[in-house]
């Protein structure tokens, strides 16, 4: 068969597909809430089929080279994310510590050991888990296993399913360039608006534009750390809508 490229050649191999392992995510989102599963609906019971309120470390981000936005999501045993997402305790309010065999453990566990600044999430006794956001960790990928230790292979049987887990921090997202932070807010603005002009965007196409485009200024980072903060995209007055996932004008 007569191929009009070569396909083997590295430079025309696709990009994306998502998986974390061995790539470096730029941290988009993360809060304690509710889990579901990858329709968007909250898990079942396995024995009554009704809908369970199960609460969980929700990470989204951007690995290197994916076309999309990854969501990962690490159990938090019986324990709830407080009101804010900031936070987890009891279905009381009350403290609680995370069970060490919970998948939340896991990842805090192995966020600790990457090299992380863990006093970006907490210092001061107070919990603040969005610190994660800008942050750029290169994930590890864990085998999930069946009760017998086999692997967990998806719906299909084509994939043995895994979980993510931090493997090395990279880097962190300047919080500030040289200008007020109000400077850069309108800077930005500016600037994504400019970006729309030419049609409606995702925000992982903003963020790979203003990363690309805007490399050697000294603000580009403090800019990408702007974009990936839904406060920023959901404010008043932007010019632009955002509905969770694409902005327009």
């Amino acid at each position: 068969m007569t191929q009009s490229m070569n396909p083997f050649d590295p430079a025309g191999f696709a990009t994306g597909g998502g998986l974390w392992d061995g790539k470096t995510v730029t941290i988009t989102a993360a809060y304690f809430g509710l889990q579901t599963d990858y329709l968007g609906q909250p898990f079942a019971d396995r024995e009554t089929g009704q809908s369970v309120d199960r609460h969980g470390l929700i990470i989204k981000g951007i690995g290197e080279g994916d076309e999309t936005e990854r969501r990962e999501q690490y159990g938090l045993g019986r324990l709830k994310g407080t009101a804010d997402g900031e936070a987890f305790a009891k279905a009381d309010g009350t403290p609680e510590a995370l069970h060490n065999m919970s998948g939340a453990a896991k990842f805090f566990e192995a966020l600790a050991k990457s090299g992380f600044d863990m006093s970006r999430i907490y210092a001061g006794g107070v919990g603040r888990i969005s610190g994660l956001i800008g942050a750029k960790i290169e994930f590890v990928g864990v085998a999930k296993l069946n009760d017998d230790g086999t692997p967990l292979l998806s719906k299909s049987g084509k994939y043995q399913q895994q979980y993510f887990y931090p493997g090395r921090t990279v880097g962190y997202l300047a919080k500030t360039g040289n200008g007020t932070t109000d400077a850069l807010v309108q800077k930005c603005r500016a600037i994504v608006k400019g970006l729309l002009a030419g049609g409606p965007i995702s925000r992982v196409d903003l963020v790979r534009a203003i990363a690309t485009h805007l490399k050697g200024d000294p603000d580009s980072t403090a800019l990408v750390s702007l974009v990936v903060q839904d406060a920023f995209l959901k404010a008043e007055g932007t010019g632009w809508t955002y509905n969770g996932s694409q902005l327009s004008l």
